[in-house]
């Protein structure tokens, strides 16, 4: 009976460096890097806003659409920066996984990073749509 080989999604040794060569590799594909680059700098673009705007939010915002009108769809203004960090996390469980897959289904990870762009635009367009719902 063949052993199958585990995959390992916690890589050995230090972490960070492996997603800095994983970044690194990603970076240099063309197909992928321009995607990378527009992904992170929305990103960045969703930070800087939600920490400028935070003080001038009123203290409740339409965050959950999928709830009926009113009240129901109201958070605190201190759950704005979950778009960001459900973005960041996205981007690095895909960026993991595409790195895993990356050496034998090069078309799988490229659209694992890929699917996570998309969903870095979406949260910044939901963020964009709840600056001018509000102000």
């Amino acid at each position: 009976m063949a052993k199958i080989k585990q995959l390992g999604f916690f890589p050995k040794g230090n972490p960070f460096l492996k997603l800095f060569k994983d970044l690194q590799f990603f970076l240099s594909d063309k197909k992928i890097g321009l995607g990378l680059k527009i992904s992170f700098f929305t990103l960045i673009i969703i930070f800087i806003t939600s920490l400028i705007l935070l003080t001038k939010l009123p203290p409740q915002l339409p965050l959950l659409y999928s709830r009926p009108w009113g009240k129901d769809q109201l958070v605190g203004k201190a759950m704005l920066p979950i778009l960001s960090l459900g973005s960041i996390l996205i981007i690095l469980i895909n960026l993991r996984l595409a790195s895993l897959f990356s050496k034998k289904e090069l078309f799988l990870s490229r659209i694992l990073i890929w699917t996570a762009i998309i969903l870095s635009l979406l949260f910044s367009i939901t963020l964009i749509r709840i600056i001018f719902i509000v102000l």
